[in-house]
């Protein structure tokens, strides 16, 4: 569906039950839908460079998600459901303007790629010192002053971006 006009995901889309990838960038995209939980096999999600505010609780049920890309939209948080995606490895959120990760993102322990550059984060929640099967984490130009994470319970990690914070 990428690059093509729309303000929505058509609801059509819902019916494909076996569905496993679904990228929709650069669409003008106002909204996620919330019928994506009925989408069982759904394993990468990407709405990139869209005019999204807003990430619905319904993606909590999306059990077999590992990819996540919400780049370049205008969400300010994330619902505490996304916790409930375990299998998530990757999630990128760069370029929005999110102030605060939940803490139910401890939960996400096979996460390895998180990038959350270019936001309003304030604090990185420590919780995410639980996901112990990072191997990158990208936090720059963000208005961190305090890291309050424990690093060194990430010991997958081999990158650690973290410049330009307050």
């Amino acid at each position: 569906l990428s690059q093509n006009p729309m303000s929505q995901i058509p609801d059509v889309v819902s019916e494909l039950h076996r569905l496993s990838i679904l990228r929709a960038d650069s669409c003008q995209l106002t909204c996620i839908p919330d019928w994506l939980a009925f989408l069982p096999d759904l394993t990468v999600f990407s709405v990139t460079n869209n005019s999204i505010d807003s990430v619905p609780e319904s993606l909590g049920r999306c059990q077999k998600l590992s990819k996540i890309h919400v780049d370049k939209n205008q969400i300010f948080s994330l619902p505490h459901t996304i916790g409930n995606c375990e299998t998530l490895t990757e999630v990128t959120l760069t370029k929005n303007k999110v102030s605060m990760l939940p803490a139910s993102f401890g939960n996400l322990t096979r996460l390895e790629d998180l990038r959350v550059s270019y936001n309003h984060l304030e604090e990185l929640a420590p919780e995410i010192s639980r996901c112990t099967s990072l191997t990158r984490l990208r936090f720059p130009h963000n208005n961190i002053k305090d890291m309050l994470m424990d690093f060194w319970t990430l010991t997958c990690l081999t990158e650690l971006s973290i410049q330009n914070n307050s």
